[in-house]
């Protein structure tokens, strides 16, 4: 006997035609490259800017760059998973990259 909790639905319920199936792929596909490739970039650019930014030496602005963009990048993935919406993912992971990226450049990154 199942009880409430254990019941899961099926993949491919009655009421739900193809394209509702292949949308909810999409959408999940959406989502892991959004989190791989925007949490990468993300994490490239809190390192960049950390690297400018921090007052240490060079060689430890860039340990401590690199060492944040560690913790970063499974951050925006995990935040890319838990949107409400893939394009709400979206629009919220390319203004993380264009403040990253005013940052870095205001402080002449590509000089």
């Amino acid at each position: 006997m199942e009880s409430d909790a254990t019941h899961r639905e099926p993949l491919a319920l009655p009421g739900k035609t193809f394209s509702t199936a292949r949308m909810m792929r999409a959408t999940v596909a959406i989502r892991v490259a959004l989190a791989a490739a925007g949490g990468y970039l993300v994490a490239a650019l809190v390192g960049v800017v950390l690297a400018q930014w921090l007052p240490w030496p060079r060689a430890d602005n860039v340990i401590a760059g690199m060492l944040a963009a560690l913790l970063v990048w499974p951050l925006a993935a995990m935040f890319c998973c838990a949107c409400r919406s893939t394009r709400r993912a979206c629009v919220s992971m390319a203004a993380t990259v264009m403040l990253l990226a005013a940052a870095a450049l205001s402080h002449g990154w590509i000089s």
